[in-house]
């Protein structure tokens, strides 16, 4: 389990997430409390990242709380929460048209 940080400054209105006091380089955030209607508090959470991998493709990772009713069966991180990879479709492509293109001449 780990505690993540969403801290906003109200005058630029840039966010900095930590997770466990360490910046994380998110693009995107997202934290929301609301009452359910049974009385119980549910907490909405996510932010995304983006990387470059080895092969130069830029990859978004999104990290996100799981419901506590699907944490159990949830493939949870360390920091206990779910997260899911998406390679950046346009890059693949590029890519692999200059790979077609490439054995084409060959």
């Amino acid at each position: 389990m780990a505690i993540v940080n969403m801290s906003v400054d109200t005058k630029t209105r840039q966010v900095a997430v930590t997770v466990d006091g360490v910046i994380v380089p998110a693009i995107e955030c997202h934290l929301h409390k609301f009452l359910m209607s049974d009385g119980t508090y549910n907490i909405s959470l996510s932010y995304t990242i983006r990387s470059e991998s080895d092969s130069g493709l830029v990859e978004t990772h999104r990290f996100s709380l799981p419901d506590p009713d699907d944490a159990i069966v949830a493939s949870l991180d360390k920091n206990g929460l779910v997260s899911c990879v998406e390679p950046d479709n346009e890059a693949f492509a590029s890519q692999l048209q200059d790979f077609l293109q490439k054995k084409s001449k060959d």
